[in-house]
């Protein structure tokens, strides 16, 4: 699950964590990750992707390359790799919806 779902922690004591979700030729996938600090929730799509993460964690988010929004909000272009992939980071728990612009 950890790995469909994208969710590896990169900080010890899993107060950081990384989503990545690779869909593998599925339409969609959805389940959570346990941590001691809760579950890491994600729910992934090729134009939606919902992550949720517990009190006192944050999370770095990696999108696949074209125009997103966060909540509603533009994602600003924070890094290009070989994968052509944008990385957003999230510093607060809560419930975060990325939804893919139209071209």
């Amino acid at each position: 699950m950890e790995e469909l779902l994208g969710v590896k922690t990169i900080e010890p004591g899993a107060r950081t964590v990384q989503v990545r979700s690779e869909l593998a030729g599925l339409e969609w996938v959805r389940g959570a990750v346990a941590t001691p600090l809760g579950a890491v929730r994600v729910e992934a799509g090729e134009k939606r992707i919902v992550v949720a993460i517990p009190a006192g964690m944050q999370a770095a988010v990696v999108l696949p390359a074209g125009e997103w929004t966060q909540n509603g909000a533009a994602v600003k272009m924070e890094k290009v790799e070989a994968g052509m992939r944008v990385r957003t980071i999230l510093q607060q728990a809560g419930q975060f919806e990325f939804v893919r612009r139209s071209r």
